[in-house]
Order: structure tokens, then C-alpha cells, then sequence
């Protein structure tokens, strides 16, 4: 409250009003005791930086970057464009009306170009935080990639048998370990495709690619976890062949087929399907599963989403499998359309381009 006195005060001696520098009935305040008094408000906020006001105005995050750069400017570029007015109006240069208008014109203008100039900084120091996360997490993954890599190989020794005859006990152990660390081996995958992509280092290396024999060889790598789901999958492709980065697009549409199959309850129905088309072909991955409802289907393509619903929890996910096929898809200039019912299943559409 001192502070907002002190304030009024100054203001009224700057601009030669009485009535801002004290109140009829008591002594006017003076200038040096209202400095004063401003001075030892901003000290006594600035003594507690980590409270009240003084948390946003200190803070690293982007809000304190905006408040400590547009706060100051509206306490003293109004004050000053005031100041200006009125000894241009002392001066006679123009009546109190055109005053007036120049006062607004020349605040909207100077505020403009401030949040024009603070949000192109903003946008920089953003970008900058974005670039170092994505090194930050592809150099975190790639470094848990290779050890994982090892456990995996030295797994797989003990489960071939190659270092000693297993008891039933030690095999069913073992099968439980490769489990696990292949889950793991995927989210350290996926978490590693998503830092290339979102920094832009994901390169297409692009071939001409037989789409249809892509589909089959899928499905066919697929095929044990379907069955083990009594489910049924149906299979109708075109020949069609078309520049592609192989491994990538792969990539999407194992995640599409899996996800079908995950998402199917046992015995349920699936369908894959190639098709060419005059600009080039779609890849449509039918699931005769839970569905999703309109309003969360544009959610399924944010990282780390994953919907709720009677299978996700028993068959698990990292919430990144559909952010990167999207991802994918678009390098390729395609696209993915989707369409879906609740308690009948899913339709995935992927358009590509020639």
C-alpha cells in the first residue's frame, strides 16, 4: 500500500497535480518521503524473491521472462507518454482531445511492438530449451540403447542353452528376463525415434519399395501374438510399389497392425488392407475392438497419451507408438485418417503419396 502511495505521489509531483500527492485533509507528502518509500517497498519484496509477487518477477520459467520485461514497461511507459502529453498540452502544440488520442495511439503502438519483440524472444529461448531436451533424451537412450542391447544378447546365450543346461525353473526365469528387457529395449526405441523426429534429425532414405510384400511380411511376424489371441485376420493387398524409407514406414505399420491386435479382444476379427490408388496408396489396418470416442481421437496422436479403456492396462504401451507414426507418415507426405465407433472397432487409413 506504501508502495502504491508512494507511487501516486510521484506521479502527481511529475505532472504538477495536487490531488495525487496527498489527500485534502492531512499534509501533502513529500518527494524525497515518497522516493523513500518507494525505494523500501521494492526492497522488502526483493528481500523474500521465492514469495507472492516477487515468485513470478524472479522466476527462470517463461512467465517470469514476460513479467520482468513487460511489468516495468507498463508502470513506466504510460507514466512517461503522460508526462509528454501533458507538457506538449502546456506548450500549446494541441488541445486536450488531441492529446488524448496521441496518448492512446502512442501506447497501443509502443505495447505492440514490446510484445512483438518479448514473444520473438520467448520463441528463441524456447526453441533453445526444445534443442537441448531432444539432445538431451536422444543422448539419454542411445546410452541405455547399448547396454540393454548387451543384456539382451547375453539373455538370449542362457535361454539358447549355450552356457549350461537350464532347469525349468531357470528357462521359465530367463523367458521372464527377455520379456522385460525387450519391452524395455522398445521404449528406449521409441523414446530415441521421438528425439530424432521432434528435432528434425529423422532422414528419410527412400527406395522404391514393394508396399504389399511389406504388408505380408507383418503380418506373418505378427501372426504367433494373433493367434495366441484366437483373433482372425484378414489380408488383401494390390501390388503397388513406391519410393519409401523402408525401416522407417515399417516402423508405423507394425505399430498399426500391433496396436489392431492389441486393442482386439481375444477372438475378435482384424483386417489389413493395401490398395492402389491414382496418387499413389493407402494402407487401411481394420480392428474389430474397443473403439474411441470422437473427442479422443485427436488425443491418440500426442506423445505419451495412451486412452483408457478395458485392454490398455492389461496389454500395456508406451504412449508414444501412434505420435510416431503420424510423425512418420507426414515425412512420407502422407497422411492418416481415422475412423471409429465405441464397442465396434477402429479404422486406420494411411495415404501415401507416389
Amino acid at each position: 500500500v506504501a508502495g502504491f502511495v508512494a507511487l501516486f505521489a510521484l506521479v502527481g509531483y511529475a505532472y504538477g497535480s495536487q490531488s495525487l500527492i496527498g489527500v485534502r485533509a492531512f499534509i501533502p507528502i513529500a518527494l524525497h518521503t515518497a522516493t523513500c518509500f518507494l525505494v523500501i517497498s521494492f526492497a522488502i519484496m526483493a528481500a523474500r524473491p521465492r514469495d507472492g509477487m516477487m515468485f513470478l518477477f524472479s522466476s527462470d520459467q517463461a512467465a517470469g521472462y514476460m513479467v520482468r520485461r513487460l511489468l516495468i514497461a507498463a508502470v513506466f511507459i504510460p507514466a512517461l507518454l503522460g508526462w509528454a502529453r501533458i507538457q506538449g498540452q502546456r506548450a500549446h502544440y494541441y488541445n486536450t482531445e488531441l492529446g488524448v488520442a496521441l496518448f492512446v495511439v502512442a501506447n497501443i503502438l509502443v505495447f505492440a511492438v514490446l510484445v512483438w519483440l518479448a514473444g520473438g524472444i520467448l520463441y528463441r529461448k524456447e526453441q533453445e530449451v526444445a534443442k537441448a531436451k531432444d539432445e538431451f533424451l536422444s543422448l539419454a537412450t542411445h546410452q541405455l540403447q547399448t547396454p540393454l542391447t548387451g543384456v539382451k544378447m547375453f539373455l538370449g546365450i542362457l535361454d539358447e542353452g549355450m552356457a549350461g543346461k537350464l532347469t525349468k525353473e531357470q528357462d521359465e526365469l530367463i523367458d521372464k528376463a527377455l520379456d522385460g528387457t525387450e519391452r524395455e529395449y522398445r521404449i528406449v526405441t521409441d523414446l530415441l525415434n521421438v528425439a530424432r523426429a521432434d528435432s528434425g534429425r529423422m532422414v528419410l532414405e527412400k527406395a522404391p519399395t514393394d508396399l504389399a510384400a511389406m504388408i505380408q511380411s507383418i503380418v506373418e511376424e505378427q501372426t504367433p501374438t494373433i493367434l495366441a489371441r484366437k483373433q482372425k485376420v484378414t489380408v488383401e493387398t494390390q501390388s503397388v510399389t513406391l519410393s519409401l524409407d523402408a525401416n522407417r514406414l515399417r516402423m508405423a505399420l507394425e505399430n498399426l497392425v500391433n496396436n489392431a491386435s492389441k486393442y482386439t479382444a481375444d477372438g475378435g476379427k482384424l483386417g489389413v488392407y493395401v490398395q492402389q490408388t491414382p496418387h499413389g496408396a493407402t494402407v487401411t489396418v481394420q480392428d474389430g475392438g474397443v473403439g474411441i470416442p470422437a473427442e479422443d481421437i485427436k488425443k491418440i496422436f500426442v506423445n505419451f497419451t495412451r486412452l483408457d479403456n478395458e485392454l490398455s492396462e492389461e496389454r500395456g504401451g508406451t504412449g508414444l507408438g501412434m505420435y510416431l507414426v503420424k510423425k512418420i507418415v507426414e515425412l512420407h507426405g502422407g497422411h492418416i485418417e481415422v475412423k471409429s465407433k465405441v464397442g465396434h472397432g477402429t479404422t486406420f487409413t494411411v495415404i501415401l503419396p507416389k
